[in-house]
């Protein structure tokens, strides 16, 4: 612990209330948004989002249970002539959502950091060099912008790695051969793809690095090579399944990065 007497340090006033004040906020915001990670399991409707094609290709539900996506059930029809394809998470089976575990945990690590504050101002003088409090600032920003990060970037994947997940091999009764699904957070949500794939006439060289890249969603026509064999996408489908409670944490988080930064900014211009 930094003493009092160190040259710079923050003496009371109405800058150490301010300190107090914003110390006692972020507690509760981040508390508060740790603690609806915690919420009792839940069911969500998945929404589908047209993509011109006027049918409605994705319809079902989801159930969540802090970063466990516990069940789905989807019905799928790709086409308006193709059969409706209805198909439910294996009993065995559940889906773990590291988006979401490792936003919690950077959150906790900005709880942790937080924690070196006082309480209170027992003596009427903080026990903080300026300096200091700036780079515990810093590192709670860090933390904040990491689980953010967590939630609005989520990992782009080819189609043949999308192929070889196992997500297909969740669902009860097994979806066709021909079908390729991912689930990812973006933002607030849970996002629902959905391909059905047909061999390719196309004499891409296989070896082209354009063929399939990593990405969050695939269009009609990509390429993937499966087997010694080329295929391409036929169709392509996206729903998504909008969490109430991740909503709530990203409103937090973001408070917490406006309170951080203002105090920090007056910080820095304080003699």
């Amino acid at each position: 612990m930094i003493g009092a007497n160190v040259k710079g340090n923050v003496h009371a006033g109405v800058l150490q209330h301010e300190i107090d004040s914003v110390v006692s906020q972020l507690n509760a915001l981040l508390s508060a948004s740790i603690s609806l990670f915690y919420s009792p399991c839940s069911k969500y409707p998945l929404r589908y989002h047209d993509n011109g094609s006027n049918v409605n290709a994705i319809q079902g539900s989801v159930v969540f249970h802090e970063d466990t996506l516990c069940s789905m059930e989807m019905l799928v029809k790709s086409t308006k002539t193709a059969s409706a394809v209805k198909s439910t998470f294996r009993d065995d089976k559940q889906w773990k959502l590291q988006q979401i575990q490792d936003a919690i945990n950077h959150l906790k690590l900005a709880t942790s950091a937080l924690n070196v504050f006082p309480k209170s101002s027992r003596n009427g003088q903080n026990q903080y060099s300026k300096g200091y409090i700036i780079g515990v600032l810093d590192k709670i920003n860090r933390s904040i912008n990491m689980c953010r990060m967590r939630l609005f970037s989520p990992c782009k994947l080819s189609l043949e790695a999308l192929v070889s997940s196992g997500i297909v091999k969740m669902f009860t009764p097994p979806l066709p051969g021909d079908t390729i699904v991912n689930f990812f957070i973006l933002e607030d949500s849970l996002v629902v793809t959905h391909y059905t794939v047909q061999q390719s006439h196309t004499t891409i060289s296989k070896n082209s690095q354009h063929n399939n890249p990593a990405s969050l969603f695939h269009p009609v026509g990509a390429i993937l090579e499966h087997g010694g064999t080329l295929y391409e996408v036929a169709t392509a489908h996206k729903a998504d399944c909008p969490i109430p409670w991740l909503k709530k944490i990203l409103v937090a988080t973001d408070i917490c990065l406006q309170l951080t930064n203002e105090l920090r900014e007056k910080l820095v211009h304080t003699k």
